[in-house]
C-alpha cells in the first residue's frame, strides 16, 4: 500500500527497547524522512535510550514511553496514555517493536489512520492495517534489511541505507590526542560473557604489541566484572566503567581507534559512529548474518560451530565454556591487526560464518552430495556429510543441528526424507536454530538456492 504523501504530516516510530535496537532502525527512519520530507517524526522510547534517540538526525521529537516506565499499569492510566497519544494526532505509526499487546493497542486505540507493523505476531497482527509478515528464518537478511522490508510495504525505499548517529567531539582525562585508543566493553546480556582472565590477557597484549591505551567501558552492572578484569591485568587499563553518561559514552566510542565488544548496544553505536569494531560472538543464537556490524569496518570472531556445543543456547544464563574456550586473546589481537591494515568483513563473510549445512544422502546420491560438499569446502562453509542409512532418527538430526549450529538441511534422494522433514519442522522448538530444508542439486547456483529457501521460509 503506497500512502498519500500529502496526508502524512506526523509520524510515530515505536521502539521502546534497547540501545542497539534504536541504532539499527536509523536507516529506516532516514528512508521515512526522505519519503515524507515535510512530516514531523516522533519516536517512542525508554528513558535510558532517549539520549541515543536524540542523536538521530532525522528525529524531531523524543517521547518517553509510559508503559515501559510503569506509568500505564492500570486500565485507567493506560487509557489516559492512549488519550495523550491520540491528542498528538499522528497520521502514521511504524512499530518496530510489534510484540507487546499494550503498545499495539496504544496505536490502534489512539486512532492512528495508518499503522505499520509485523503481522507475524499471533493476534497482534490484526491491529496493523499496513505492514507484512516478517520472515525471521530468512537468514539472507540482516536485521536492518528486515526493518527496511517493513517500510517497503508503504512504498518507502532506502536509497543507500546506513546507520546514522550524530555524536559531538569530546576530550577525556587520561586520553591524549596522539594516543592509539582501544575500547573494550566486556558486558553483554544477549551473549555468554568471555572470561575475565582472557580479557586481562588481551588488555596486556594490546598494550605490549600496539602501545595502545586500553579503556574499559560499561555501566554499573559491569562494575564487579571490570574490577575482576583489572585485578588480573599486569598493565592496568583506563577504567571508565560506570563513569560516563550515555552521551559521554557515545563521544568516547567516537574517540576510540578500535572498539572491542559483544553483540550489545555500544557495539552497534560504534558501527553507527564509524569506529572499527572487533565483534565477539559467543552465542549460537546470535547470527553474524543477522547482527553483524553494519557500516563500519569490522572483524567478527564467532565461536560456532567450532565450539561443538550440544546444548540449547540460553546465552545470557549459560555457564558452560563450550563457546568461550574457542576464542582466544591471540585471536582478538590478530583481529585488531587486521583492522589496522584496513581489512574488514563483508556480507559474504557473515553468511559464511552463519550458514552451516547438514548434507543427508542415500547411497545412490552420494556423488551429488559430495559435489555440494566440495563447493561448500571451497567457499569456506562448515558442513556435515551424513549418509541417510546412518541417521539416528529425528533426535539424531536435531542433535547435529544443535552441535554443529546447522541452518540448512540439504537432502539428496528419498531415503530419510520424512525424518529430515520432521526434524526441520521441529528444529526451532527443540534446537537453537529453526532450519530450512532444500532438496537435490542440478548444478544451479548453490547459494542462491539456499537464499531462496530462507526467503520463502515460514516465519
Amino acid at each position: 500500500m503506497k500512502l498519500p504523501e500529502e496526508k502524512i504530516k506526523k509520524i510515530l516510530i515505536v521502539r521502546p527497547d534497547a540501545i542497539g535496537d534504536i541504532v539499527l532502525i536509523t536507516p529506516a527512519i532516514h528512508a521515512l524522512k526522505e519519503h515524507f520530507p515535510k512530516a514531523k517524526i516522533s519516536i517512542l522510547v525508554q528513558e535510558y535510550t532517549a539520549p541515543v534517540a536524540r542523536a538521530i538526525p532525522d528525529i524531531d521529537e523524543v517521547l518517553i514511553d509510559d508503559i515501559k516506565a510503569g506509568r500505564a499499569g492500570s486500565l485507567r492510566d493506560f487509557l489516559a496514555y492512549v488519550k495523550r497519544i491520540r491528542a498528538m494526532k499522528f497520521d502514521l505509526s511504524v512499530d518496530f517493536y510489534s510484540f507487546n499487546l499494550k503498545h499495539t493497542l496504544l496505536q490502534f486505540l489512539a486512532g492512528i489512520p495508518y499503522r505499520v507493523g509485523d503481522k507475524s505476531r499471533f493476534f497482534l497482527g490484526f491491529f496493523y492495517n499496513c505492514g507484512k509478515v516478517l520472515r525471521y528464518k530468512d537468514y539472507s537478511k540482516h536485521i536492518v534489511d528486515l526493518h527496511l522490508d517493513l517500510i517497503k510495504t508503504i512504498g518507502v525505499e532506502a536509497k543507500a541505507p546506513r546507520l546514522k548517529i550524530n555524536v559531538p567531539e569530546m576530550k577525556f582525562a587520561g586520553i591524549d590526542d596522539h594516543d592509539f585508543v582501544i575500547g573494550i566493553h566486556p558486558g553483554c546480556t544477549s551473549s555468554r560473557l568471555w572470561e575475565e582472565e582472557k580479557y586481562a590477557r588481551t588488555i596486556d597484549a594490546l598494550q605490549e604489541k600496539f602501545q595502545a591505551k586500553v579503556v574499559l567501558t560499561g555501566g554499573p552492572k559491569e562494575r564487579a566484572l571490570g574490577d575482576r578484569i583489572i585485578a588480573a591485568c599486569r598493565h592496568k587499563p583506563l577504567d571508565l566503567i560506570a563513569k560516563t553518561t550515555l552521551p559521554e559514552l557515545m563521544a568516547l566510542i567516537k574517540r576510540f581507534n578500535i572498539y572491542i565488544g559483544a553483540d550489545t548496544g555500544p557495539t552497534h553505536l560504534a558501527s553507527a559512529i564509524g569506529t572499527p569494531v572487533v565483534l565477539l560472538i559467543l552465542a549460537k543464537n546470535v547470527k553474524p548474518v543477522r547482527w553483524g556490524s553494519y557500516g563500519s569496518r569490522h572483524i567478527i570472531l564467532y565461536a560456532h560451530p567450532q565450539a561443538q556445543c550440544p546444548i540449547f543456547c540460553a546465552a545470557g544464563r549459560c555457564r558452560e565454556d563450550y563457546c568461550s574456550r574457542v576464542i582466544t586473546p591471540e585471536m582478538i589481537v590478530a583481529a585488531v591487526q587486521q583492522l589496522r591494515e584496513g581489512k574488514t568483513f563483508t556480507r559474504e563473510d557473515w553468511q559464511r560464518l552463519s550458514c552451516n549445512v547438514l548434507l543427508i544422502y542415500d547411497k545412490n546420491n552420494r556423488p551429488k552430495a559430495e559435489q555440494v560438499a566440495g563447493i561448500l569446502k571451497q567457499q569456506g562453509y562448515h558442513y556435515v556429510l551424513k549418509p541417510a542409512e546412518e541417521l539416528k532418527g529425528i533426535k539424531g538430526i536435531l542433535q547435529t543441528i544443535e552441535t554443529d549450529n546447522i541452518l540448512v538441511i540439504h537432502h539428496f534422494g528419498k531415503k530419510g526424507l520424512l525424518t529430515a522433514w520432521l526434524a526441520n519442522l521441529l528444529s526451532g522448538i527443540y534446537t537453537t536454530n529453526a532450519t530450512v530444508l532444500v532438496r537435490g542439486f542440478n548444478n544451479e547456483d548453490l547459494f542462491a538456492k539456499y537464499n531462496k529457501a530462507f526467503e520463502t521460509s515460514l516465519i
